[in-house]
């Protein structure tokens, strides 16, 4: 039997999944040997494999290949292709993609436009940020809140603090311009939701402004599930509201859950995604981790290691060699002695123990406290996921990962 096309295409699919990028270029190979052409599919896959494992220049080469063989690319095909430049950070090449792409797209939309504009930030060319900006318009409106927020985050990392800020206004002004705000989609002091009364699901609202809401996630709970019982709750209460997802916390992780009240083309879940992706947006956790002491109460310090992909299991390459950059600032705030530790000692600063942190995000990559906390040999306490082996044992003084998003604070559509 001579597989196929689409025995191939599958083939070379699992292969990205696995970051098995060589064998997903044989596969390719082998296509070209037997009665199996390749098509946009076979090339997408390849370029994404390629990718995913840092073989930006592989992926622009399959392009090539892809071009010779007479395949039109697809939408698909050029934003794997702009994400590869932003990769090698080829900002002249990413915004000819975009500017190739442009005929191509029914509107203009931040998954493409992001790429670019972190092309150009990377080469600190932000002045070609403000120009793709300009041209990303669409009348009243303009792009969705994820790339001026790239933008925004662009600029601040170039010092332009005023510029960023202008920007910042720029896509609140946009928005709210001739959209009406519905009295009916906010709660009111007297609204019974309003008082911060918890349900069953352990889901209480802690805050609100105008078009967004802040509610308390328990652990043991995803924020879809969350922000779902947040939805009936408003409907058996009378308020004609969707809830949109704008930020989230592991299923493991409890504290406050900012959502937007409205839907994901309304001016609100624009205007905080653009802050969350400007990183206007300050998140506090409180945590308790294990292990040598950061030092005495009071200690101030700051993790920037970049974060890899790792296994869990392989915890020296959690952070630190290629990766995404990290940031992640701490302040210890108590220092505990571990209830079975064998070394007693009498100064608690002197010894393996337990420490209370707070701790901020300079960046929000996946799991960042944790792995960043895990890499330096200091994990949370019940982290099964970072730091199986204790976890049985320091369940018996807490039965969950003791992660807690104690506050968010950004800007509602008032300001």
């Amino acid at each position: 039997v001579v597989p196929g096309v689409i025995t191939h295409n599958a083939s070379i699919s699992a292969c990205e999944k696995g970051e098995q990028w060589q064998r997903a270029l044989d596969l390719l190979a082998m296509m070209g040997r037997n009665t199996s052409r390749p098509n946009v599919i076979t090339y997408n896959a390849m370029m994404s494999a390629c990718e995913n494992v840092q073989q930006w220049k592989h992926a622009l080469c399959i392009l090539m290949i892809m071009q010779d063989s007479d395949l039109i690319p697809d939408i698909i095909t050029r934003s794997a292709s702009i994400s590869a430049c932003e990769k090698g950070s080829m900002w002249a090449a990413a915004i000819d993609f975009l500017q190739a792409t442009r005929p191509c797209m029914v509107e203009p939309g931040s998954v493409l436009y992001s790429p670019v504009i972190s092309a150009c930030e990377r080469r600190g060319k932000w002045e070609k940020v403000v120009t793709l900006l300009g041209a990303g318009r669409t009348g009243t409106l303009a792009l969705g809140g994820i790339a001026y927020g790239t933008a925004i985050s662009s600029l601040s990392r170039a010092q332009l603090w005023q510029s960023a800020s202008n920007l910042m206004n720029y896509v609140r002004n946009s928005w709210t311009r001739g959209m009406r705000w519905h009295k009916e989609n906010q709660l009111s002091s007297h609204h019974p939701l309003a008082c911060g009364k918890t349900d069953q699901a352990g889901c209480a609202i802690v805050s609100r402004g105008n078009g967004l809401i802040a509610v308390m996630k328990p652990p043991g709970a995803t924020t879809e599930a969350t922000l779902l019982c947040l939805q009936g709750r408003l409907t058996a209460t009378g308020v004609a509201s969707d809830v949109s997802i704008v930020s989230r916390l592991d299923f493991e992780t409890s504290g406050t859950l900012v959502a937007v009240l409205g839907s994901r083309s309304s001016a609100a879940f624009h205007v905080a995604s653009a802050q969350f992706a400007g990183r206007l947006v300050s998140k506090e956790y409180m945590c308790l981790c294990t292990g040598n002491s950061f030092g005495a109460v009071g200690t101030m310090g700051k993790i920037t290691a970049s974060m890899s992909a790792a296994h869990p299991d392989n915890r020296g390459s959690l952070i630190g060699g290629p990766g995404k950059e990290a940031c992640t600032y701490y302040e210890v705030m108590a220092k505990f002695v571990f209830p079975f530790s064998e070394n007693h000692s009498e100064h608690v600063e002197e010894q393996a123990g337990l420490s209370l942190l707070s701790v901020g995000l300079g960046t929000g990559r996946k799991h960042q406290i944790r792995k960043h906390l895990a890499g330096l040999g200091r994990p949370l306490v019940a982290d099964a996921t970072y730091s199986p082996a204790r976890l049985q044992m320091e369940c018996q003084i807490c039965p969950r990962l003791f992660l807690h998003c104690r506050k968010v604070s950004l800007a509602d559509l008032s300001g």
